[in-house]
């Protein structure tokens, strides 16, 4: 759904202020979506009481384009070939640098990630190989900024910015409108950016799910992914952590309660006041295996 929305607002912003349709919108953004969906998109927000304030914003954003452009050829950029979008040479590269599992479906959220991010189309209309086609790749991708760290982050980035240069692109990899647009609007819902993201990270790092995470910290399951995405937790002290961990929790010691005593994951984390997913980093570090819960 929040796929369907996002591509109606670029169509309903595009459009604004001129005689253009809606399907010629469509086509001109090669948006995926139907004439249908815009169209009943725009009579549901025509009924809302915060209608006023999300079409003046609309003006305001069209406006805006209309005087200053953006910094980025969105056409162009719809129209390169993504398919060797970071390789997995490339991938063994981040994965060193930024310390990351390997892991192949995490590859693949990305692949998207950095598919969306350089195209500013959805992930549903990437390359074959990686685009989510199952319910679960879709959840994983949505999912995706729960892993999100600043190092990783700053890599994917550096790898948009790689791709760009590749084709011969000098433009920064992303660009949005300024925030000051919405000023003075009575918009729904509060401010994403004025969240308590402490209070999100703090759950998330005690492993609850983040559908949990974001009902507990106050907040809906799309304003903690949108937090998690454009704030991403800094991790610089984890290798310290992590240290300290390995110092507490040796690997014969680690062995002899996980597998010889028949301890859980979540036992040892809770003697050592960690996380699981710290225990069953360290075990894969031991070349222990994990049985099934």
């Amino acid at each position: 759904m929040g796929r369907l929305v996002r591509a109606a607002f670029a169509c309903l912003t595009a459009s604004s202020g001129t005689a253009m349709s809606i399907p010629a919108t469509i086509a001109r953004l090669d948006a995926d979506v139907s004439r249908a969906y815009v169209a009943q998109a725009l009579q549901r927000m025509a009924t809302d009481p915060a209608w006023d304030a999300r079409r003046t914003a609309l003006a305001r954003i069209a406006r805006h384009l209309d005087q200053h452009s953006t910094p980025i050829d969105y056409a162009r950029r719809r129209a390169l070939d993504y398919t060797g979008l970071l390789p997995d040479p490339r991938w063994e590269t981040l994965l060193t640098r930024t310390g990351f599992r390997r892991n192949r479906g995490t590859l693949r959220s990305m692949r998207c990630l950095l598919f969306e991010t350089i195209s500013g189309r959805p992930a549903s209309t990437a390359p074959e190989h990686y685009a989510p086609r199952t319910k679960d790749q879709r959840e994983a991708f949505a999912d995706f900024p729960v892993l999100l760290t600043a190092r990783l982050s700053a890599e994917l980035h550096l790898v948009a910015a790689e791709f760009l240069t590749q084709h011969g692109i000098d433009e920064p990899v992303s660009w949005q409108p300024p925030h000051e647009l919405a000023d003075g609007l009575d918009l729904p819902g509060p401010d994403p950016d004025a969240l308590p993201r402490q209070s999100l990270t703090d759950l998330l790092r005690a492993d609850i799910p983040l559908g949990q995470a974001a009902s507990q910290a106050g907040m809906t399951l799309d304003s903690a992914r949108y937090l998690l995405a454009h704030y991403p937790r800094d991790t610089s002290n984890d290798h310290d952590v992590g240290e300290r961990l390995r110092a507490q929790l040796p690997a014969e010691t680690f062995r002899d309660l996980f597998v010889d005593r028949g301890w859980s994951i979540s036992a040892l984390a809770l003697r050592r006041g960690v996380n699981r997913r710290r225990i069953t980093t360290l075990a894969t570090a031991y070349g222990i295996p994990l049985r099934d819960p």
